[in-house]
């Protein structure tokens, strides 16, 4: 009988131990703040189905939303939104990002210059090299299926 009990006192405390492991793990860590992304670039980004969506923060504060549908369900939308225009975008616009988002050669993308000073908060043509330009931009690649957010600070 004090065998069992220790048994059971052994398997209690293991359970205890892998319990509180995972709940050591399972804090929540940002996420993609969806309803955000969809006001910002003015397309519901939940419109398709998705396969899979990562978030990601610079210590710089800028952030990289990466999300992989399994259709091109956002094509359509994308294509009658504002502000979107079809690839290629410029060749300044395309070396700032060139560390960031792979190129994307077929889709889209919307840019948003978040400089309050910018007469024309739509146009790339008036980022600087200096590194000192703070902007939002969305791309979407029609071949992969997959949208990337990205804000600078």
């Amino acid at each position: 009988m004090m065998r069992n009990f220790k048994k059971i006192l052994c398997v209690l405390l293991v359970v205890t131990i892998v319990a509180g492991t995972f709940a050591g793990c399972g804090k929540k860590q940002d996420s993609i703040n969806k309803k955000a992304i969809s006001k910002e670039i003015g397309v519901d980004v939940n419109a398709a189905s998705e396969r899979y969506s990562n978030y990601f923060v610079e210590d710089s504060g800028n952030a990289l939303s990466t999300i992989v549908y399994q259709d091109n369900g956002l094509e359509e939308l994308i294509k009658n939104a504002e502000h979107w225009n079809a690839l290629p975008m410029s060749t300044e616009l395309k070396e700032l990002l060139t560390t960031i988002i792979p190129d994307a050669e077929i889709g889209y993308y919307y840019f948003r210059n978040l400089d309050r000073s910018a007469e024309d908060k739509y146009d790339s043509s008036v980022l600087t090299k200096d590194g000192d330009n703070k902007f939002v931009i969305s791309i979407y690649d029609s071949n992969k299926m997959i949208l990337y957010y990205v804000e600078v600070k």
